[in-house]
């Protein structure tokens, strides 16, 4: 059964994506380094080129307590037979995953501008409005309304600083 953020999320990004996104079964491997999905997804991609990396979200279980639920930007990995599997470990068990194909559209044109292929995060309240969660370049976590859920908004957080 589909939690609610997750057809939320799936609601707010198609009103900005070119392709549709979706809910993926996603086999929980580890065998990967903790928080370093983007790394984790690449390095299994080089060990096995048949193995493409594949973007989307980790939409966690809702906080009661805070009424919010956290969609994490993240990557992982998908078979020639369109298997999904996660070598990141310490995923928690009820997440669901939604694969987001824009997101690598996104990062393969704008990779020379971008100073992570990890956008930023989510934050969904349940009165539906949308934070996005980034660190800022002295790894401070900060948490800021956003209007749309647009590539080019949820990348901004990470765009190099001009020269």
């Amino acid at each position: 059964m589909t939690k609610f953020a997750t057809r939320k999320l799936i609601e707010l990004r198609e009103r900005h994506s070119k392709f549709r996104l979706k809910v993926v079964d996603v086999k929980q491997i580890g065998g990967g380094i903790p928080n370093d999905c983007a790394g984790n997804a690449s390095n299994e991609a080089d060990k096995n080129p048949l193995n493409s990396r594949k973007p989307g979200w980790l939409v966690m279980p809702f906080d009661k307590v805070s009424g919010t639920t956290q969609i994490i930007q993240h990557w992982w990995n998908g078979d020639p037979e369109n298997n999904h599997f996660d070598t990141t470990p310490l995923i928690e068990r009820d997440v669901e995953y939604v694969l987001d194909p824009e997101l690598m559209t996104y990062f393969r044109k704008h990779y020379e501008l971008l100073s992570s292929m990890v956008a930023a995060s989510l934050l969904l309240h349940q009165d539906g409005k949308v934070f996005a969660v980034y660190d800022d370049i002295h790894n401070h976590r900060l948490v800021v309304p956003i209007n749309d859920l647009s590539v080019e908004t949820i990348f901004s957080f990470y765009q190099n600083p001009k020269i």
